[in-house]
C-alpha cells in the first residue's frame, strides 16, 4: 500500500533486495522468524520484544536471527509514515519478498524447476509430491506389507 508518497511494498522489497546481495542466509532467517512468530497465536511480532522472559530470549528461539534487519526496515518505514506499518506486517512481507527473489534468481540461473514448477534446491534425489504420485509403482516410500507380514 501507499503511505504518503512512499510505497510500503517498495521500501520493504528494496531493503530485502539489498540485504540478499550480501547475506544469503537472510531468507532462512526470515522464514524461521515468521514460523516462530506466527505458529502459536498468530503473527503479532511478539518475537521482536526485548527484555528478560520474552520470546526473543527463550531457549527455543536462540537460533533466530534477522532482528536487526526488521528493525532497519521499521526505521525506514517510520521515517516515511510513522505508526502505520506493524512489525508483524514487515516480517510477513519481507519473508514473502525474500522467498520470491530467491526463486526468481534460481530461475535466472537456469533452474526452471520440474515440469515448469519452480523448485529451489532439490538436489538430493527426492521428487516433488506431484512427481511422486505419478511413479509407476505408486508411492515407493510407503511399504506395502501389512503388520502381520513385518
Amino acid at each position: 500500500g501507499k503511505c504518503g508518497n512512499a510505497s510500503v511494498e517498495a521500501v520493504i522489497q528494496s531493503a530485502v533486495q539489498a540485504r540478499l546481495v550480501w547475506d544469503k542466509r537472510m531468507v532462512a532467517g526470515l522464514l524461521h522468524m515468521l514460523f516462530h512468530d506466527c505458529f502459536v497465536q498468530g503473527c503479532d511480532a511478539s518475537l521482536l520484544l526485548d527484555g528478560p522472559n520474552t520470546e526473543k530470549t527463550a531457549p527455543q528461539n536462540s537460533g533466530i536471527f534477522g532482528y536487526d534487519f526488521i528493525d532497519d526496515i521499521k526505521s525506514d518505514l517510520e521515517a516515511a509514515c510513522p505508526g502505520v506499518v506493524s512489525c508483524a506486517d514487515i516480517i510477513i512481507a519481507a519473508t514473502r519478498d525474500a522467498i520470491a527473489l530467491t526463486v526468481r534468481r534460481a530461475q535466472l540461473c537456469g533452474d526452471p524447476g520440474q515440469e515448469g514448477r519452480h523448485v529451489v534446491g532439490v538436489v538430493d534425489g527426492r521428487r516433488p509430491a506431484v512427481a511422486a504420485r505419478r511413479h509407476p509403482h505408486g508411492d515407493r516410500h510407503v511399504r506395502q506389507e501389512g503388520v502381520q507380514q513385518l
